[in-house]
């Protein structure tokens, strides 16, 4: 699976735009932080809207939508475009254009159809795809998920499935949702809303209050655009349902750890790789009891926190809003956490399974690796792991031979992508990402894809391991390269010995570990690898393949020193 680059982000809630000053209110002893004035925050997403779309279909919603939506499609407009580039927008919503909808059917003309055509919950994808239609010709799939409180985190983890199909070049996903009588009558209905202040966690919480706002993302499998490295990745996503109640999550949380889960396993991460959690934390007993059990189980002594005490819970955008902190949070070599407690809080639930909450002391730390949580009604359950670009990382440490010689092969892997160490790509690209590189060999993860070459009727033919093979060894060969500071260029296989390979095809989603140590190399640039490919199933490892590789890497100049005057 090629990686998922995250380029750049833009969030809002009550606390405003800057995601600095955000994470500094998060940070903060204060029970309640000032309220940013959204009203001028989004008079130029207005006023933009009012150019191309009549008046009475640009709702406060779609305002809102825009002021995440504008500066992200502005931003590709620098970037150079092919004929075939495409990008595509999909966008987490619940409320659409809700409370002017409310407002105007109080009308006198509550018949006026246009009044009712604000509630379609698939007008602001549609709407802010017809706004920038003339200067941004390159905008094609545009749609909306919904799927109340998990929207926005859907809607990225969507984007990626866009990008990895090839349907598009790149892509803005995310979600956000506004504040309006009908959804804040429906929460008091359920007896859900806290008379004050949320209070995730807390003894005497009485509920959750409702927030406005949330993120987009523009999203690529581009290391880079415009010359600008991406800054993080989208490691990994989880996606399960409880099936289990229209409105409360399953109380022991069983779901929602296996969407946890599940991202980790994507992304290749232990609980020691994840450096603080954005909990969903809504500050109602049903939620934080799951969510406290379902945390407790897999990362009970990472540090973790609910953003809703000061932002409110922002619904569909909730979750995007907590990947865009994610984000900022692992911009600066050290960042103060924010506070799930404060000073003034009551004391925390005894009741439920104890995590690390952080507060109400400040604490810093670096942050390179968070964990994104978001519930919703229908027991939907969504788990993100974001985490700094590690080819970021790389040039932030200043990476040498000397640095790299003393890491662990482990630690040596998590540095690069199989993007950035084989000069494939897909679907000739089969390796998914290495798990160790060694100072003589590599060992690297694939899953065996329906789109790959030398696949066919859900069937990976044997003869490509030969290929598994030789990539392995490129990622190792990739990594000496780069270390070095030279760019990486293909090597040629010359030979295959004592093959052995399985008789029958390997079907799709086979998860195969390859793995290749050198036995022989010279200063010619001939080198000799054991390589062996194993099924990995139930978390045991039965080798189905092996071989001996020659392989040749010419060195420098090495073609210039061919005489290729004709006789």
């Amino acid at each position: 699976m090629p990686a998922i680059y995250i380029h750049d982000f833009r969030l809002i809630s009550s606390l405003g735009i800057d995601p600095d000053e955000t994470l500094v209110q998060l940070a903060a002893d204060d029970s309640l932080a000032p309220r940013a004035a959204l009203d001028s925050i989004y008079r130029s997403s207005r006023e933009r809207l009012l150019k191309s779309l009549p008046e009475h279909d640009v709702t406060h919603g779609l305002v809102t939508a825009g002021t995440l939506f504008f500066p992200l499609i502005d931003k590709l407009k620098d970037v150079p475009h092919n004929k075939t580039d495409v990008t595509g927008f999909v966008f987490g919503n619940s409320t659409s254009g809700l409370a002017d909808a409310i407002r105007d059917l109080k009308a006198e003309n509550p018949d006026d159809p246009t009044h009712w055509r604000n509630l379609e919950l698939g007008r602001p994808a549609s709407l802010l795809a017809k706004a920038v239609q003339d200067d941004y010709p390159h905008l094609g799939p545009a749609y909306v998920i919904s799927t109340a409180c998990t929207a926005g985190a859907k809607a990225i983890i969507e984007g990626a499935r866009l990008l990895i199909s090839g349907t598009v070049t790149r892509v803005i996903a995310g979600g956000s949702d506004i504040l309006n009588d009908l959804t804040d009558a429906g929460f008091t209905a359920l007896g859900a809303v806290a008379q004050e202040s949320s209070r995730p966690f807390c003894a005497d919480r009485d509920g959750l209050r409702l927030g406005e706002g949330g993120a987009l993302f523009l999203l690529s499998t581009e290391p880079e655009l415009a010359g600008t490295p991406a800054r993080w990745k989208l490691a990994g996503w989880g996606e399960t349902s409880d099936a289990h109640h229209i409105s409360a999550p399953l109380p022991d949380g069983t779901e929602a750890k296996r969407a946890i889960e599940l991202a980790m396993a994507m992304a290749g991460k232990s609980a020691a790789d994840i450096d603080f959690i954005c909990l969903h934390g809504t500050g109602t007993e049903l939620n934080d009891r799951a969510e406290s059990a379902a945390v407790a189980a897999l990362l009970p002594d990472v540090p973790a926190a609910s953003f809703k005490r000061l932002t409110g819970h922002q619904l569909a955008g909730a979750g995007a809003f907590g990947a865009a902190l994610a984000c900022a949070l692992t911009e600066k070599d050290r960042v103060a956490l924010p506070k799930n407690f404060t000073a003034d809080s009551s004391a925390r639930d005894t009741e439920i399974a104890q995590i690390a909450l952080t507060g109400p002391n400040t604490t810093e730390k670096a942050v390179n690796c968070v964990l994104v949580n978001a519930f919703a009604f229908g027991g939907s359950n969504v788990a993100l792991l974001i985490e700094k670009n590690p080819m970021l990382t790389n040039k932030d440490t200043e990476l040498t031979p000397a640095v790299y010689a003393k890491m662990t092969p482990e630690d040596r892997a998590k540095l690069f992508t199989a993007e950035a160490l084989l000069p494939q790509r897909a679907p000739m690209l089969f390796i998914d990402r290495p798990l160790a590189i060694t100072d003589d060999g590599a060992v690297s993860e694939t899953v065996v894809k329906a789109d790959a070459m030398m696949c066919e009727n859900g069937f990976f033919s044997p003869e490509g391991l030969i290929e598994v093979m030789a990539q392995t060894v490129g990622l190792f060969a990739g990594a000496q390269t780069l270390v070095s500071g030279k760019a990486v260029e293909p090597g040629l296989l010359l030979g295959t010995r004592k093959l052995e390979l399985p008789a029958e095809p390997i079907p799709v989603g086979t998860v195969l570990k390859t793995r290749c140590d050198k036995t022989y190399s010279d200063e010619s640039g001939l080198w000799q690898f054991a390589c062996e490919v194993s099924r990995v199933e139930n978390d045991r490892d039965e080798t189905i393949a092996t071989a001996t590789l020659t392989l040749f890497s010419p060195p420098d100049g090495y073609w210039t020193t061919i005489d290729r005057e004709e006789k």
